[in-house]
């Protein structure tokens, strides 16, 4: 799928997708859950580390794309529970979908085609939606700009906070674009 466009997948689709991840569960499960629940790419999530993830003010450094750098992703409650559910503790160390424990996983283990058929024998509503990684991010803009959410949170949610001289820090926390998109994600959701 190299080169391919977004494949966008609706506001349902993205919840087909997640109770198809949940389902899936393990570090596959897991990565593909946090990549719908913040909005971001497998490399941030398998790129993660718990050690790193500042717990009080709901952030967490990812590698910028390139590898130039890092940003800061905002993590909602429900990506914070997530988290520490995989890892059974909010303290420890290693990559996040692995607990730290074991092999870490890999970009080519996190590749569309290997997600995508281990999706599918897990939950196979999840073959009826067209998706890909990025078509997540932009289902995810379109269904918070449908919500009357302001650009500027939505790109704060889908590209994070990036740390360098250029960058300003937003004048809002970091993780409310992440707690917005929770509940356009999960209505029923408690409101944190």
């Amino acid at each position: 799928m190299t080169g391919a466009g977004p494949v966008a997948p609706d506001l349902n689709g993205l919840r087909t997708l997640l109770h198809g991840a949940q389902t899936l569960g393990g570090p596959i499960g897991t990565t593909l859950a946090l990549c719908i629940i913040c909005g971001c790419l497998p490399f941030e999530i398998i790129g993660l580390r718990l050690e790193h993830i500042d717990w009080d003010n709901s952030i967490a450094p990812v590698p910028a794309r390139n590898a130039r750098g890092v940003r800061y992703l905002g993590l909602s409650n429900a990506a914070q529970q997530l988290i520490a559910r995989t890892a059974g503790t909010h303290r420890g160390g290693g990559q996040v979908v692995t607990a730290g424990r074991g092999t870490p996983l890999t970009k080519a283990q996190v590749r569309l085609d290997r997600v995508r058929e281990q999706l599918g024998q897990a939950s196979t509503a999840t073959l009826h939606v067209a998706w890909n990684y990025h078509g997540i991010r932009v289902a995810c803009a379109n269904a918070m700009r449908d919500a009357g959410i302001a650009a500027e949170k939505i790109d704060l949610l889908l590209h994070g906070w990036a740390n360098n001289p250029h960058a300003q820090m937003p004048t809002f926390p970091i993780c409310l674009p992440a707690e917005r998109w929770w509940q356009i994600l999960n209505p029923n959701a408690p409101r944190k």
